[in-house]
């Protein structure tokens, strides 16, 4: 079978600088690539577009905008070129980073605006994946963010994830106050959405509290909130304009009051689809209020629980005030500036052991973890692991961290037999290793410190017949820098 290009559409470019029309190869010559039907072809680049895509997730960011998969493939022949340009499947991925759209001091994003029109004009009316990822130093006026939004938003019933990261505070509300129009039309393919600040520094919150703007979006399909720096009012109605969200992570640098993290509360008892919660605060905290006769939220189907940089009461607070009876995997990261959550002494903070006044919340979740990762340490000490592993008897990975070498060293000695009760017993007398059901540790911010205790866990829980992976990472790997 051979080619005839002259069968094919042979749609005009739509502004996109390196898409210009191409005469290619003359439709005369024959190669063996054309023998393929265009319906084989077309799955040959949707596969290449979806490799590209997860390697550059994987991969570090580089400083050029790459070509795209379909635009090069649009470049090879006008057989190539025809098949590229009518397919809405290999244009519905629209990634702009605006540290790479324009020539430095240029400012000129006139060719940007012209490939998100190409973009969202061959992609049909197929559902549209947005990315934008904006820096503090790439200087973008509110104007240009305010022409780009008007543009994506005319598309807003095709949206499926749209993804926002931005270190400028202004910039971000703008997308949120675009969000909040109440004259926005539904979005019933939307499932993921992201507005995350990235690596910005704080601001005063209290701008946030005066300037609360209420997201009025209806996406019914949801699966996967991200929202970094927003109070709860910011988002109610969009929750529950949901019944599958199943992924929620929720900054809340800026719930300083009792209020805020009620509210909280009550939108999460909505949210009974979910399987995923991700809570961060680095705000001052204030003392909370008696909760023990307060009815809880249940999220019955909550298997994942992550709490990074929560204080002590607040953890206790949210323990009290949420049930969660199928929570397999809890995820707690700590800081030095904030106090540890677990205390056992007043004149001691530890950040294992419980007071009674926890365990209404805590203890009877703990036999039920699987997966327990503890980041950031700074305060425990024997007695406190120990307390920990005798609790978390069904626990099969762990991932351990702490600042402090010595804190290390304690979570890694306790996972040692304890010696026989008396000196020169029979062999059996000894204890079988803590965590029967461990299987994968992983350790980080190790430095090779602790290689013949890592060697001595591993032989000791071997002979036992219990053996244990063992994953270290490196110390420039620590998750909090």
């Amino acid at each position: 079978m051979t080619a005839r290009t002259s069968n094919h559409p042979h749609p005009v470019s739509e502004g996109v600088p390196f898409d210009d029309d191409l005469e290619g190869p003359s439709s005369s010559v024959s190669c063996a690539i054309h023998q393929l039907p265009s319906e084989l072809l077309l799955l040959v680049f949707e596969a290449a577009k979806e490799i590209t895509h997860e390697t550059r997730k994987e991969g570090k960011k580089t400083r050029t905008r790459e070509r795209p998969v379909q635009v090069t493939a649009s470049h090879v022949c006008r057989y190539w070129r025809a098949i590229a340009l009518t397919a809405p499947s290999l244009w519905t991925t629209i990634n702009i980073d605006f540290s790479l759209e324009v020539v430095p001091f240029a400012r000129d994003y006139t060719p940007l605006f012209a490939r998100v029109r190409t973009y969202l004009a061959r992609s049909g009316d197929l559902a549209i994946d947005i990315r934008i990822v904006h820096e503090l130093d790439d200087q973008v006026s509110i104007a240009v963010f305010n022409s780009l939004l008007s543009m994506l938003l005319s598309h807003l019933r095709r949206w499926s994830t749209f993804k926002f990261i931005s270190g400028d505070h202004f910039i971000r509300r703008e997308v949120i106050k675009s969000l909040s129009s109440t004259s926005l039309p539904s979005a019933p393919k939307l499932k993921v959405l992201e507005l995350s600040r990235g690596f910005a520094s704080f601001m005063d919150k209290r701008w946030f509290h005066d300037n609360v703007l209420c997201m009025e979006i209806d996406a019914p399909q949801l699966i996967s909130l991200k929202l970094g720096e927003s109070l709860p009012q910011c988002w109610r109605s969009l929750a529950a304009s949901t019944t599958t969200l199943a992924n929620l992570h929720v900054s809340c640098h800026v719930m300083r009051t009792a209020e805020s993290w009620e509210e909280l509360i009550d939108i999460l008892g909505m949210l009974r689809s979910l399987k995923q919660l991700s809570l961060c605060n680095e705000a001052s905290d204030n003392p909370p209020t008696d909760n023990s006769r307060l009815t809880p939220a249940t999220l019955p189907l909550l298997r994942r629980l992550s709490l990074s940089h929560i204080s002590p009461s607040r953890t206790t607070y949210l323990f009290q005030r949420l049930s969660l009876p199928n929570l397999s995997k809890l995820e707690l990261v700590f800081c030095v500036s904030v106090p540890a959550w677990f205390t056992t002494r007043q004149d001691h903070q530890s950040p294992i052991t419980p007071s009674p006044a926890h365990h209404r919340g805590v203890q009877p979740l703990l036999p039920k973890l699987t997966d327990l990762t503890l980041l950031g340490m700074t305060d425990v000490n024997a007695h406190d692991v120990g307390w920990l592993y005798t609790h978390v008897p069904s626990v099969k990975r762990l991932c351990i961290n702490s600042r402090v070498k010595m804190f290390r060293r304690t979570f890694l000695r306790q996972l040692l037999p304890a010696p026989a009760p008396a000196i020169g017993g029979p062999p059996e007398d000894v204890s079988r290793p803590p965590l029967p059901q461990l299987r994968t540790l992983h350790l980080k911010g190790v430095d090779g410190t602790f290689d013949d205790l890592i060697r001595e866990i591993e032989r000791t829980r071997l002979a036992a017949g219990i053996p244990l992976l063992v994953i270290a990472d490196a110390i420039g790997h620590e998750p909090w820098g």
